[in-house]
């Protein structure tokens, strides 16, 4: 039997999940571009319509998001993706990085759970332990980027 803090948090999650699926049945409605539903179901804090509109400026038509909208495409799901070897050279490149590297991971993120991060973290020789910030999605710059900033200045100070 789950604590009452657990239910509680559970509740808040559905509630949430809720709410954004009933955004993006408005959003499907009104002829909302992917870009945007990606947006809406990868932040966890409500985001004002002047940021969602921000982040949907550099592709005004929808001739524009030809791009974007192939982007998924790119991330190799299998070895014999044609990206495969260029993600590879990366990882490689990363395996021999020495110099500190913060590595921020929300708790909410749809995409890329907490043990993506201790994964990338164990990976990069000048990894710190990952650090996982709560109450934030796949934007961690947007449902935390008070905090964020100010993380990122720390390390900044600290290591220069």
């Amino acid at each position: 039997m789950r604590n009452d803090e657990a239910k509680s948090n559970a509740r808040g999650r559905l509630r949430r999940i809720e709410g954004q699926v009933q955004g993006l049945q408005r959003m499907i409605d009104n002829d909302a571009y992917c870009v945007d539903v990606l947006l809406q179901i990868s932040a966890v804090q409500p985001m004002s319509e002047d940021v969602e509109a921000a982040y949907s400026a550099p592709w005004p038509v929808p001739e524009s998001k030809a791009g974007i909208l192939r982007f998924p495409d790119l991330v190799p799901i299998s070895p014999d993706h044609p990206d495969t070897p260029a993600h590879l050279r990366v990882r490689e490149a990363l395996g021999r990085w020495e110099k500190p590297a913060l590595v921020l991971f929300s708790d909410s993120d749809p995409i890329f759970s907490p043990r993506v991060a201790e994964r990338i973290a164990a990976h990069i020789p000048g990894a710190l332990e990952p650090e996982i910030v709560a109450g934030a999605g796949h934007f961690l710059q947007e449902d935390r980027g008070e905090q964020i900033g100010t993380r990122i200045r720390r390390f900044v100070e600290e290591n220069a």
